[in-house]
């Protein structure tokens, strides 16, 4: 099944489709689109219910939501350094470090970005050649193509097996990326980039919402850098599920309760401003 769930900005569409995630047989289905009209704009409202799924996530012991958004785009660094922040600081002082833990031993999405080798073992930043391409067709005079600006974050040679051989026993251990491929588009107005993310399999409770935030502020800063619009975010989940690993199905149905009951009582007025839902 394919379904297509559009909202103005991320809090919406992820509520959204948690709705729809419940309501399906196992909850979970196939080919959830996600479309976000405007994904950097962002209401009081909408940080309210950031914070309240952040107390959520933290209270269980996983992962922040804005920690979830860095492992897509280091915000903190760009706001403090600029480009030099996501190009050069992260991938020499800060990715060594995130790496010595074992739970990123298949790395970060930041990473496989900015720092990949070629065919000839040549270490190149496909971000950076992304951003340099844009910038350079749109504002240079150049001969834009609206559609080959793509990013593929996956290992032919490592990714696509199931497994992490380094790991004791059989090594049978699940691994690799859960987003797959980046793909930026020039919208037909010509100043405006929109951004599709895929993802093979996606957690819908402890992931996508700082997921999304993080797929945001990867969008702005390609726009910025680039001298473009940021435009709307799509996400597709190839498998999306309501994730309980760590807390029971009965307690995700009240955090949504909770959720809902502050976007029906808090202000519509929204403000443009990237890492908004993130409560800190």
């Amino acid at each position: 099944m394919t379904i297509l769930l559009n909202k103005p900005n991320i809090v919406g569409v992820w509520l959204k489709a948690m709705d729809h995630l419940r309501s399906s047989a196992h909850h979970e289905d196939f080919n959830v689109i996600l479309d976000i009209d405007a994904p950097l704009d962002v209401s009081d409202t909408d940080r309210a219910v950031g914070a309240r799924v952040n107390r959520f996530l933290t209270g269980h012991g996983v992962q922040a939501l804005h920690t979830v958004a860095n492992t897509i785009f280091p915000n903190d660094l760009y706001r403090r350094y600029g480009a030099r922040g996501v190009f050069e600081h992260y991938p020499e002082q800060v990715y060594p470090r995130i790496r010595k833990c074992r739970k990123n031993s298949w790395g970060t999405y930041v990473h496989r970005m900015v720092r990949r080798s070629d065919p000839a073992g040549n270490v190149v930043n496909p971000l950076r050649n992304i951003v340099s391409r844009l910038r350079t067709e749109i504002t240079g005079g150049g001969n834009p193509k609206r559609a080959r600006y793509e990013l593929n974050l996956v290992d032919p040679f490592i990714d696509l097996s199931t497994s992490d051989p380094t790991l004791p026993g059989d090594g049978r251990a699940m691994g690799g990326p859960c987003l797959s491929h980046l793909s930026f588009k020039l919208r037909e107005e010509g100043s405006v980039v929109a951004l599709t993310a895929f993802y093979r399999s996606h957690y819908y409770v402890e992931r996508a919402l700082g997921n999304l935030l993080g797929l945001s502020n990867l969008l702005n800063f390609v726009a910025v850098e680039s001298g473009l619009q940021p435009g709307p975010l799509t996400c597709i989940s190839s498998m999306a599920r309501i994730d309980c690993e760590h807390w029971s199905f009965s307690e995700v149905d009240r955090l949504l309760g909770e959720c809902k009951d502050l976007l029906a009582v808090g202000s519509p007025v929204a403000v443009p401003a990237s890492n908004a839902v993130n409560p800190t």
